[in-house]
């Protein structure tokens, strides 16, 4: 019986095609996948498969680990992969070793051009995640665990999540196959653990498994609607969004716009969620990101922090990512001569031309510069001298020789 469920997920990785790497503690369940996958290809397993173990060093029979590590790295000639770590203090281990693994997974993954991580999650792993979740009332994009996830661009692949723990303790039992137990697991800090304690009956793992799989139907469907949304939201849209649509939407965009891991996501979700209650125009800054809210939608930037120079020797088409400008299509009076020099502008800049506003900060702020483009915002100098600023309604009326590729999030849909 579990061989035949086994095969059928086997067959869905394409294994003979590909080359995976399978992370590896020598507890039960990544030696059971680990056995199986040999048997499924029948001695060839090491031009298929490498391993990966983390040592986090949380225990003192970490040797006996190592030990069944290294047992069936000489058995079936496998390249193993290690890291050695340890969780700092006050850190939740938990979270903690996830990131680090995950992080380390993905590093091998590129280095050698393997095909995806291979995760040995069973059946118990998708109830007690799932139950996690519930717990900490969180808003994953996958309730419990799914086949196949892609995370930060890494794939990840559970091909025994249907198989339940017990059937994994009688395979290894009868047939006499090693494997370590790791005593960090009998914890009961770790709320993983506490949980493990609470065993079910298989009518009551049906019913979780049934409404797991519904309410991912049905964050497929909202998933689904979230991404044909622009990169701007509009409060009309925002607004009639229940509670619970509102935070996993804000998930969602946190996911889609960010480079921020779930621990940071689940923080500044709450700080976005209050910040946009109020609708004055404003922005909030997290990590090096803003959530910028203008009159009817709201979106999230990043560089806005950054610095930037360039030289120009003659007249040109100019491309960077903060701006273009077709200086062929400047005003000839008001160049001087060149080389210039275009940057972002500075506080306390000032024109050194015979135009009316003398302080730059003035004349973005009579022109209507929006509070996010400020920083980044070109201004033109001639031997260090300010000689011009865009006009941000020629930019908006396409009459500039100028364009913000950062207007694309407010006034055009992506």
């Amino acid at each position: 019986m579990i061989r035949d469920r086994l095969k059928i997920d086997y067959d869905k990785l394409d294994l003979k095609a590909n080359k995976y790497l399978l992370a590896f503690s020598g507890g039960p369940d990544s030696v059971f996948l680990l056995v199986t996958l040999a048997n499924y290809f029948k001695g060839k397993i090491n031009d298929h498969i490498e391993l990966s173990y983390v040592n986090y060093h949380d225990s003192d029979e970490v040797y006996i680990e190592e030990e069944i590590v290294s047992y069936y790295v000489n058995k079936y000639n496998l390249t193993l992969n290690r890291l050695d770590t340890k969780c700092p203090e006050n850190e939740n281990f938990e979270d903690w070793a996830r990131t680090i693994r995950y992080n380390y997974f993905k590093d091998v993954i590129n280095k050698k051009h393997l095909d995806g991580v291979l995760v040995a999650h069973q059946q118990d792993d998708l109830i007690e995640t799932y139950t996690i979740q519930k717990n900490r009332k969180s808003f994953p994009r996958t309730y419990g665990l799914k086949y196949m996830t892609i995370n930060n661009e890494l794939k990840i692949f559970r091909p025994i999540l249907n198989i339940k723990k017990e059937e994994i303790y009688s395979y290894l039992k009868k047939n006499k196959i090693r494997y370590y137990e790791d005593k960090t697991n009998q914890n009961l800090l770790h709320e993983r653990n506490r949980l493990r304690l609470n065993k079910l009956n298989d009518e009551e793992i049906d019913s979780i498994i049934s409404e797991i799989n519904g309410k991912n139907r049905w964050l497929d469907a909202l998933y689904f609607e979230f991404d044909h949304l622009n990169r701007a939201i509009e409060f009309d849209f925002y607004d009639v969004l229940n509670v619970e649509k509102k935070k996993r939407l804000i998930f969602y965009l946190l996911n889609r716009d960010t480079s921020l891991d779930y621990l940071k996501i689940e923080k500044e979700s709450k700080n976005i969620y209050s910040f946009l209650k109020k609708r004055e125009t404003n922005y909030l800054k997290f990590d090096s990101y803003y959530l910028c809210k203008i009159q009817d939608r709201f979106f999230i930037l990043d560089s806005l922090d950054k610095e930037y120079q360039y030289k120009v020797l003659k007249p040109r088409i100019l491309k960077t990512p903060f701006f273009e400008v077709d200086l062929t299509k400047l005003d000839i009076n008001l160049i001087k001569g060149y080389p210039l020099k275009i940057r972002n502008y500075h506080e306390g800049d000032i024109f050194k031309t015979d135009i009316f506003e003398k302080d730059v900060a003035s004349f973005l702020k009579k022109h209507q510069v929006p509070f996010f483009l400020k920083k980044i915002y070109p201004v033109i100098l001639y031997k260090d001298d300010v000689i011009y600023s865009p006009f941000y309604k020629e930019i908006l009326n396409r009459n500039s020789p100028f364009k913000l590729p950062y207007l694309n999030y407010v006034f055009k849909k992506l």
